[in-house]
């Protein structure tokens, strides 16, 4: 193989791997500003100025091809803190339509809390999975906490 021919293979070669490593990865969406996304022993903020914490996430997905007791759902337990008040909620629900991080997945489980005197309703919007340490799948709750 001539010396021309080699280079210009390379060259091709390179020109191939570059498309494919610019190809954009799968957009996940951004969940909306009210809605935080926690693991377990996780704690974040939120837009109403609620500190969420999560003391346990399960989620559980039923594979394809497989048949399961309870598909596709999600459980959280939260303790939720505004200034010195502090209550905890438990929260668990079917996710119907398994879509990472849509956030209209009916039904959701809900509930409502008050620190002074303002209510809010916290509502379990998705379940589905992070990773974490070494590829770990980690399960992951979408949370929405709004002012009523």
């Amino acid at each position: 193989m001539s010396h021309h021919l080699k280079s210009t293979l390379g060259c091709v070669f390179v020109v191939i791997c570059l498309f494919c490593a610019c190809q954009p990865n799968p957009l996940v969406p951004a969940i909306p500003p009210d809605h935080v996304a926690l693991i377990s022993r996780e704690s974040i903020t939120t837009t109403a100025g609620i500190t969420v914490l999560a003391d346990s996430v399960n989620v559980s997905i039923c594979p394809s091809n497989a048949n399961c007791f309870a598909p596709n759902s999600a459980s959280v337990k939260l303790q939720l803190s505004k200034n010195a008040q502090t209550q905890s909620v438990y929260l668990w629900t079917f996710i119907p339509n398994y879509k990472r991080m849509s956030s209209i997945n009916p039904p959701a489980d809900s509930v409502t809390v008050a620190f002074e005197g303002q209510q809010y309703k916290v509502i379990l919007r998705d379940g589905g999975f992070r990773k974490g340490p070494e590829n770990a799948n980690l399960p992951e709750a979408v949370v929405q906490v709004s002012r009523l």
